[in-house]
């Protein structure tokens, strides 16, 4: 991460994918609740 601050990392089949935002906690919250709608069984966490 080449950005000072706060990320979100997704870990979905085995891989982790990280994006750095402003707001991290919330779209961590959209991000879980879409995953728990659809069934896809990953998670996000904020770092």
């Amino acid at each position: 991460m080449l950005r000072a601050g706060e990320c979100l990392v997704v870990r979905a089949g085995g891989k982790d994918f990280a994006v750095s935002v402003d707001d991290a906690a919330r779209g961590a919250a959209l991000l879980n609740s879409l995953a728990r709608c659809g069934g896809g069984g990953g998670g996000v966490e904020h770092r």
